[in-house]
């Protein structure tokens, strides 16, 4: 499972790079997106895809996160791992910390 998250991972970033590339000739919407593959990409490497359930959305430079994680430790790491970003203005936790059920 790590060398396919790593996998899925390298293709994020290298995604990101080509997204923040273009926004330099195109504008703020190609920079949110690069921001938000670059979080994606983050997140997942970092939390694992299966544990979190966190979407990602970029305006202007300002992240908003939401959806739900199973601790409060992983909602915080996931806005530190968003204003590690490089460009990001702003990041807005919207979180919903849901312990799972089995545990």
């Amino acid at each position: 499972m790590g060398e396919a998250t790593a996998i899925i991972s390298d293709g994020m970033n290298l995604a990101a790079e080509k997204f923040g590339a273009l926004s330099a000739q195109s504008g703020g919407a190609f920079e949110d997106a690069a921001i938000t593959a670059k979080i994606k990409a983050a997140i997942s490497t970092k939390l694992g895809f299966m544990l979190v359930d966190i979407h990602v959305d970029t305006v202007d430079q300002v992240v908003l996160l939401t959806g739900t994680v199973d601790s409060r430790a992983r909602s915080d790491t996931a806005t530190q791992i968003a204003r590690d970003i490089s460009g990001v203005k702003l990041v807005e936790n919207r979180l919903i910390v849901k312990p799972p059920l089995w545990g």
